[in-house]
């Protein structure tokens, strides 16, 4: 009888595992939807190469229509296009200031409620205007303490109109309501977590959270709306054969963290807690400064092909698309 019992058992733990097996084959043999691939979907040139011998414009903004904002530090001006390239303005002095000097905007966001925001780093100021380039009023000083800088070189702008600017030569972040009273702080030189070593860009995500391009610590550090570090990822957990060197990110309205990479891969996306999800690649482009890509409402990324002066954009398609 015991014997019987046995077998009884061995044979339901049998069934059992066998039926275990089966849904774990099963599972295994479903194929991972494919990641969202980007195509090239057109591109235009921002001022001809051979025109004068400055430095390529620096950063590139998307507003919440579609315009797209391009900062020309050197040339000390902020010119605007359609989502297509057609050129719509520009604001600024539009002389040639003397190259290497950052005379003008080093950065360019835009808030939702279509407010341009830039920084300047030799000004050590935020400057903001309306869309069409009307000023609307600046803050900041030379200096270490609330509200002053060293050198801004980045800024972002949430879904709440907080403003993020990021100073390089202090390697601190403070934000700002968006007519510029102070609201906070975090990071200082260093290796650890929320200290930084060349911070290159910051942007904000659309649930509030704050991205950084660490470059010197080749890593990209991501923190809440207020500063507290949330996680990281660095050259050493990234699956892909170059290595993760960023000077610039984005955030799409998915959530998809775009990163501006000194390597062989130039344009790679992430979820928002650091899984690669691919690269645009092939591209032969010179991604460099605080802000040479950004992502429309759409989805759509653009790029600032500062070795060619040109701006490259890459439309989002579905898996399922053909």
């Amino acid at each position: 009888m015991k014997v019987r019992v046995a077998m009884k058992g061995i044979r339901f733990l049998g069934l059992g595992f066998l039926f275990f097996l089966t849904l774990l084959f099963a599972a295994c043999g479903k194929e991972k939807p494919p990641a969202v691939k980007y195509v090239y979907a057109g591109g235009w040139e921002v001022e001809p190469v051979g025109k004068g011998e400055c430095p390529p414009p620096r950063a590139i903004a998307v507003a919440p229509d579609g315009r797209v904002y391009v900062a020309e530090p050197h040339r000390d001006r902020i010119r605007y296009f359609t989502p297509t390239g057609s050129f719509l303005g520009e604001w600024g002095s539009g002389e040639k200031s003397e190259c290497m000097a950052y005379t003008g905007p080093t950065d360019v966001a835009v808030a939702p409620d279509g407010t341009v925001y830039a920084v300047h780093c030799n000004r050590t100021e935020v400057r903001y205007y309306t869309p069409v380039g009307v000023p609307l009023g600046k803050w900041g000083l030379r200096g270490s303490g609330d509200g002053e800088f060293i050198c801004p070189i980045s800024v972002a702008v949430d879904g709440r109109g907080m403003v993020y600017v990021l100073d390089g030569m202090s390697r601190r972040i403070q934000y700002f309501s968006p007519a510029g009273s102070f609201l906070g702080e975090w990071g200082t030189r260093g290796k650890g977590k929320g200290e930084f070593e060349e911070p290159f860009g910051v942007a904000a995500a659309p649930d509030g959270t704050v991205y950084v391009a660490d470059a010197g610590n080749y890593r990209i550090q991501r923190f809440s709306a207020e500063g507290s570090f949330l996680t990281q990822w660095r050259e050493d957990d990234v699956d892909d054969p170059d290595y993760l060197c960023p000077y610039g990110v984005a955030v799409g309205p998915d959530g998809t963290v775009f990163v501006a990479n000194n390597g062989y891969n130039p344009l790679m996306y992430f979820s928002r807690t650091g899984s690669l999800l691919g690269s645009v690649s092939g591209l032969n482009i010179h991604l460099r400064g605080s802000g040479p890509i950004a992502v429309s409402r759409s989805g759509t990324v653009y790029v600032l092909d500062q070795g060619r002066h040109r701006i490259q954009s890459f439309r989002p398609v579905a898996p399922e698309d053909k």
